[in-house]
Order: C-alpha cells, then sequence, then structure tokens
C-alpha cells in the first residue's frame, strides 16, 4: 500500500483528481469505479473543474458504480445514481451509454442483474481504477463487517447502522446492491480516500490490523497496488504514521532530483508508484 498522510480533506480531493486525471491522461478510455458519498464528491466537484478548464476529458471513458440502494430510480433524490447525475455527469462530457449503475427494481431478479453487473465489467476490459471511500465500521460500498473477501456483486440486507443511513422511504425494503469485494480487489489500481477523525480506527483496523472479515476494508492489504490518501484526522491512530510521513517526503525528493526528464527510467518508476506525487508537491 502506498498511504499519503495529507494536511486536509481539501488536500485528500485534489490528490484523487490528481490520480484520477493521470489515469485519463494515460489511457482516455480508462474504466473507472466511482464510489458516491461526501468522501469522494470534493473529488468530482475537482474534476468537474478540471474539465471545465480544458484539462481533461471524459468522452472515451466508462464509469461503473460502487453501490446502489434497492427498489430506487433514476430520478429517486435519494439514489446514489441521482446524486452522481448531478454532482458528476451531466457536468462533464461522458457518454450517458458508458455510464453503468446498479439500479435495481425491488421486483428484479436479483441474481441475473448482479451476474450481468459483472459480466459489462469484464466485457469491458475490468476496472483500471477503482476509488473507494469507507465506513465507521471499515466497511466498503455495502460490504459490512462479515462479507466474504470473494465476494462478488449481489444484493445484501442492510445491517442497523447501514439501515440508518437509507432513506426513510426506503427503509422496509432495507436491500442493497454492491460491488463484492473480489470485484472489488479485480480492479487494477485503488484509491481509497478517508477524512475526518470518526474515520480513524476504521483506517487503523483496515491498514494496520490483521485482515479479517469483521473488517472488510482490511481486504485491500491483499492487493498489489493501492493508494491511500488520508487527512491528518482520519490518520491520526495509525501506529506508522511517521514511516508513511517519511516515505513519502522520499518519493517526492526523489521525483525532484528525476524528474527533470520525461524518459527518464528512475522518475517512470516513481510515477508509477504514486502517479500524483508532482502535484502534491
Amino acid at each position: 500500500m502506498n498511504i499519503i498522510i495529507l494536511k486536509n480533506e481539501i488536500e485528500v480531493a485534489e490528490g484523487g483528481a490528481d490520480i484520477v486525471s493521470h489515469q485519463l491522461a494515460t489511457k482516455p478510455a480508462s474504466v473507472l469505479g466511482l464510489a458516491a458519498g461526501l468522501t469522494p464528491v470534493k473529488m468530482y466537484r475537482s474534476l468537474v473543474e478540471r474539465y471545465q478548464a480544458g484539462q481533461l476529458s471524459f468522452a472515451d471513458a466508462k464509469t461503473f458504480m460502487l453501490d446502489e440502494y434497492v427498489g430506487v430510480d433514476t430520478n429517486d433524490p435519494h439514489s446514489y445514481s441521482h446524486f452522481m447525475q448531478q454532482k458528476f455527469f451531466d457536468l462533464i462530457d461522458i457518454n450517458p451509454s458508458k455510464t453503468h449503475s446498479l439500479l435495481c427494481a425491488e421486483k428484479a431478479d436479483f441474481y441475473q442483474l448482479t451476474r450481468d453487473y459483472e459480466q459489462r465489467i469484464q466485457r469491458s476490459g475490468g476496472i483500471d481504477l477503482q476509488i473507494l471511500s469507507v465506513g465507521v465500521e471499515g466497511d466498503v460500498g455495502f460490504n459490512e463487517a462479515g462479507s466474504s473477501f470473494a465476494s462478488h456483486t449481489r444484493v445484501v440486507k442492510l445491517g442497523e447502522r447501514a439501515l440508518k443511513r437509507v432513506p426513510r422511504a426506503h427503509r422496509d425494503l432495507g436491500l442493497a446492491a454492491t460491488m463484492g469485494l473480489r470485484t472489488i480487489r479485480d480492479a487494477r489500481h485503488i484509491v481509497l480516500m478517508a477524512t475526518g477523525s470518526h474515520k480513524a480506527q476504521a483506517i487503523k483496523a483496515a491498514l494496520e490490523g490483521p485482515m479479517s472479515v469483521s473488517c472488510p476494508a482490511s481486504c485491500l492489504q491483499f492487493h498489489n497496488n493501492v493508494t491511500v490518501l488520508l487527512d491528518e484526522a482520519a490518520a491520526r491512530d495509525l501506529e506508522q504514521k511517521a514511516i508513511h510521513q517519511s516515505r513519502y517526503q522520499q518519493r517526492l525528493q526523489l521525483l525532484g532530483a528525476y524528474g527533470a526528464s520525461a524518459n527518464d527510467e528512475v522518475a517512470t518508476e516513481v510515477k508509477a508508484i504514486y502517479p500524483a506525487a508532482c502535484a502534491l508537491q
């Protein structure tokens, strides 16, 4: 894992936007896995500003949403699909036919719908870059404690804590569709974002605790290409916080020393470890 500790949530959002921008610059037809929510929305706002400034385009990209409530539709203001449409998709040049959601009617064939979603991801070549945030109990999407590390996209019954986030009109049903932990780990690069002291214990468990289904985000320790963007508050409880900060500074110094030549092999290697390092100096 490449753990980056930044000053505040604004720097975390900008860091995430740097990585997405780098991904699209190197592969315009990238497949992006996207999460809704308060943490990544600031990153989406930055990406919209960059698009409006002519710095990047989403015209060739595809997107797959991480999760969604069951029984909502695109016009429901509580749905994640509606959230992403208003906050992101309507404001950029992405082709609507290339945006995929987990919208699921109450009486749909859940097995077929989630199986089709997995197949669409595979037909697209797999997810190049997956954006994630983490819940206060280490949940990722609607993968709550007890979720199998081998799980694929599926419909789940929501636990008590998750139900509190569900719009009141949909609590009786209490179901959600989510990418599974295996689906998430199949992405080539994962960016996990967390801000605020209320996420500190979950981050500690996910990054430094044992890999356990009691903390679903800990499964990311299995992955060989994860960038974790934290603000100071979310990183508060990390025992190796000073080590992570030191490594980050060393990488910046390497880029400063070797980054002058775009073809320099060392600079390329460092950028591959953390492609947004230049922008965050």
